[in-house]
């Protein structure tokens, strides 16, 4: 695939270089890069891509995604953010296999996968042929995938929705972390339907309070295209998710 379709619907800040390169895998890590290799540089907590380049370069790369400007011969595509650009990229080199299926989105703190696993069999019930994935696994056409994440990165993400359409999988019921929507995993993904579950005390570890933790569970709904909300009335984020997204459908108890 060339470079400059794969870059379709990426925000892009600048290029250096030439676009109309054959591109035959796209990568993060220096480990898995092959002749012929887009590298996107991802800065994170503990690994900066930017710094990895020229490593990137003798083992295979052909081009770079970069947020900022490095010192490389090869072609850059300067970006905004990273990971929102892997996601569109992942999607566009998988050939938008996640715009064939129909994705029903579970997040919550607690009950994901209770919920997710009640909902593909009620459809798989209906004579839908779904995909599951989430903490346990990835499970469809009897090829279940052990799970590494909750919800897996965008390459392994798109590669997986790729496959399911071969194999003929419909309806995707998925899991959706915190920290999945937090680094941008799920950016240009269209859900049909998302069910919110709750939202209680957990991953303080990671986003530090309540609120950074909170926002991060409403960015889903202010970021991605859905079609319908299914939210647990119960809970006090129901309130702020229905001022979001005027297309909610509210269950609970009391």
């Amino acid at each position: 695939m060339k470079l400059k379709d794969l870059l379709k619907n990426v925000e892009i800040t600048s290029i250096i270089g030439n676009v109309d390169v054959d591109i035959k895998n796209v990568c993060i890590d220096t480990k898995s890069i092959t002749e012929k290799s887009l590298f996107i540089c991802i800065n994170g907590a503990n690994y900066d891509g930017h710094d990895c380049v020229e490593k990137a370069r003798e083992y295979g790369a052909c081009a770079l995604i970069v947020e900022r400007e490095v010192d490389s011969s090869l072609p850059q595509i300067k970006v905004k953010n990273s990971r929102k650009a892997m996601s569109t990229v992942a999607s566009n080199f998988y050939g938008n296999a996640d715009k064939k299926l129909r994705i029903i989105g579970v997040t919550g703190t607690n009950g994901k996968t209770t919920t997710s696993h009640f909902i593909t069999a009620i459809m798989t019930y209906a004579n839908y042929k779904c995909g599951l994935i989430g903490t346990l696994g990835v499970f469809y056409d009897n090829k279940p995938i052990e799970a590494t994440l909750t919800t897996p990165d965008p390459l392994i993400l798109h590669k997986i929705f790729s496959d399911m359409v071969e194999c003929g999988v419909e309806v995707v019921i998925m899991e959706v972390s915190a920290h999945a929507v937090y680094y941008d995993k799920l950016y240009g993904i269209n859900f049909e339907y998302v069910a919110f579950t709750n939202f209680t005390q957990d991953h303080l570890d990671f986003f530090k309070n309540m609120e950074r933790y909170q926002e991060a569970k409403l960015k889903l709904f202010r970021e991605n295209q859905i079609g319908c909300v299914v939210s647990n009335s119960d809970d006090d984020l129901c309130r702020k998710i229905e001022k979001i997204f005027d297309k909610t459908i509210t269950y609970g108890i009391d």
